[in-house]
């Protein structure tokens, strides 16, 4: 029998499609998210009316937090609830059918705000960020400027160019010591709000190429390579720096930031979140309120600032660059890090143990948890991503950056047009006055296919050639024409694309990444697979917002159709006060009152009795 496994004890036949089969994983499968289960949501669930009836009694005109607030709580709740609404989808093979709640689109739902990362790193490495190699700065400053810079974004800006000026700067100077003309820089800077313990800690990471395109009249973009930053670089830069901010927020409190009237209580949670650190010997300037500890390596401290540009990225390590780009914009805690203790507390668990006492968690009253989730939330429509020098969005050369910049591969019916880019080493120029390493500058060359070469432009520094001028130098990576027959590209250099000789029309480029191709791509799975049949496709076929609709469809599959109501507000604990004591009233003022008022109005008398 085919396909039948008997064993010589005359065991039960087991058929299996192909050898294996049987004790073979299961193909992953789309798992409904629900929100509901997990600790975040229980504590908003049933804590969020009494922390903002809290907010209302703590503010003297009573309207508590800013609106802003509130509302992204009370959406988070909406968050993957089908009673608000979903989207239908069927198989066009054997007409299964799935319901996809919609989501909350916050910056508090851990969910939404992973969505919005992991499209940011794949729209970063698609379209903007070609191959060459990178380097990540991190800037920390002290608590009195985290705070100001919190409060008041105009603060926070100004700061964050002075950083990133200086450091362009820096750049050229190095360029230009090298031999490098007209310098372009270029960074994508990352705000973030918090520190590892649930503390206000507003810092930047900065991902600079670890060099310079240089931009010379009528020639394409080429990049110079520079050698890392020695630790003197690093501290005569983080001087002046320092100094630059200093004065920035002189001037700034000499001209009296204006503060907003409905932000005083978000002010004093802000306050306390900037203060919040961990026991220890000493209030310090770090992520978590560590002792100062020498600086390591490639990391400069000075005055309460704090640099630190260790981290590098290799030219063509895609994956080490999304992995460093979804560091940088990640959300403000780890949803899997978050306990419900039996006392009620709410626990944050630490990524390592901390200090001498190995301290592991963080214990918060729930109220108290979410008044800091309050004071981390950023303003609406702040910008937390920001691009400088020729990653901005009107850089004079930047649309081409995009024609070096690497697609992945797209679904079927979704296909684009991704121009790789080819990195072609040309002769090292001279070594540093200070014994440095030899520099490397690469010529980029845009070329059709996912990772391909095309024909090389001549370099940077010199002009281009007549069309039967010599060929390149020896060093210079040429195309394959030019090359001995079955030569292999450059050490590091993607594989070649000989599909295609001529480059297609680029299609105008997506910034919005649908979500099943970005859970595809980033954690392997496809949702538009049916999971019944497994060669369907499942398509949208309705929208249904419609609340009558909605609750009709969710009674006949058996689901609930209410939402669930946040817990009322739980009021503090009062005195208990002598009735008798105070004249038979149940507020130590209304017996007195009471008294004066008796002696003051005699009482009436009917003068018919």
């Amino acid at each position: 029998m085919a396909g039948c496994v008997v064993s010589a004890a005359a065991q039960p036949c087991a058929f299996e499609r192909h050898p294996g089969a049987a004790a073979a994983p299961l193909p992953p499968e789309y798992r409904p998210r629900r929100p509901e289960g997990g600790v975040l949501y229980r504590v908003v669930h049933d804590h969020l009316e009494t922390m903002l009836a809290e907010a209302r009694e703590r503010t003297e005109h009573g309207f508590g937090y800013p609106r802003f607030i509130e509302r992204e709580f009370r959406r988070y709740l909406d968050c993957a609830q089908p009673q608000r609404g979903f989207a239908r989808v069927r198989c066009s093979a054997c007409g299964f059918e799935r319901l996809l709640a919609f989501s909350c689109k916050t910056r508090l739902c851990p969910s939404c705000h992973a969505r919005r990362m992991h499209q940011s790193a794949l729209n970063l490495t698609d379209h903007l960020l070609p191959f060459v190699p990178y380097r990540l700065w991190t800037f920390t400053l002290p608590r009195t400027v985290r705070y100001a810079m919190a409060r008041e974004p105009v603060i926070l800006s100004a700061v964050l160019r002075a950083f990133v000026h200086r450091v362009f700067a820096w750049q050229r100077r190095a360029a230009r010591a090298d031999g490098g003309d007209h310098p372009l820089p270029a960074a994508v800077v990352w705000v973030q709000f918090f520190g590892g313990a649930l503390n206000a800690n507003v810092h930047f990471h900065a991902l600079l190429p670890d060099g310079l395109f240089l931009a010379p009249p009528a020639q394409p973009l080429c990049f110079l390579e520079q050698a890392a930053p020695r630790q003197e670089d690093l501290e005569r830069l983080l001087r002046r720096i320092a100094a630059r901010v200093l004065r920035l927020l002189a001037r700034q409190q000499d001209a009296g930031a204006e503060a907003h009237p409905d932000d005083d209580l978000r002010a004093q949670m802000l306050a306390h979140a900037v203060q919040a650190h961990l026991p220890g010997p000493a209030l310090t300037d770090d992520h978590t309120g560590a002792p100062p500890a020498a600086a390591p390596q490639g990391c400069a401290s000075a005055e309460g600032f704090s640099l630190h540009a260790n981290v590098t990225v290799p030219a063509h390590d895609r994956q080490a660059l999304l992995r460093v780009i979804r560091y940088a914009a990640r959300q403000p805690f780890a949803l899997e890090r978050l306990e419900l203790g039996p006392d009620g507390m709410v626990r944050y668990h630490l990524r390592r143990p901390w200090g001498p006492a190995a301290v592991t968690h963080v214990a918060l009253a729930p109220t108290a948890f979410l008044h800091r989730l309050a004071a981390l939330l950023p303003r609406p429509y702040q910008n937390l991503t920001r691009y400088f020098g020729l990653f901005a969005a009107h850089a004079r050369r930047r649309h081409e950056l995009a024609a070096y910049a690497g697609a992945a591969p797209t679904s079927p019916g979704r296909a684009r047009h991704a121009l790789g880019a080819a990195v072609e080493l040309l002769p090292p120029a001279a070594p540093r006055a200070a014994g440095g390493a030899a520099i490397t500058r690469y010529t980029l060359v845009a070329a059709p296919g996912a990772h391909g070469l095309a024909a090389g432009h001549p370099p940077c520094d010199q002009p281009a050639p007549a069309p039967a001028a010599a060929s390149a130098p020896a060093s210079v990576a040429t195309p394959a024409a030019a090359s001995p027959a079955g030569a292999s590209p450059p050490a590091g250099a993607p594989p070649p694309d000989t599909a295609a000789d001529a480059t297609p029309d680029r299609p105008r480029r997506r910034s919005w990444i649908p979500w099943s191709e970005l859970l595809k791509r980033t954690f392997a799975e496809d949702l538009l697979r049916c999971p019944r049949c497994l060669t369907g496709t499942l398509l949208i076929i309705a929208f249904i917002t419609d609340p009558a609709v909605v609750e009709q469809i969710l009674t006949h599959l058996g689901l609930p159709s209410d939402l669930p109501v946040p817990a009322p507000a739980r009021r503090p604990a009062q005195l208990e006060w002598d009735d008798q004591a105070w004249g038979g009233s149940s507020h130590p003022g209304d017996g007195r009152r009471h008294a004066r008022r008796a002696a003051r109005d005699p009482p009436f008398e009917d003068p018919t009795a």
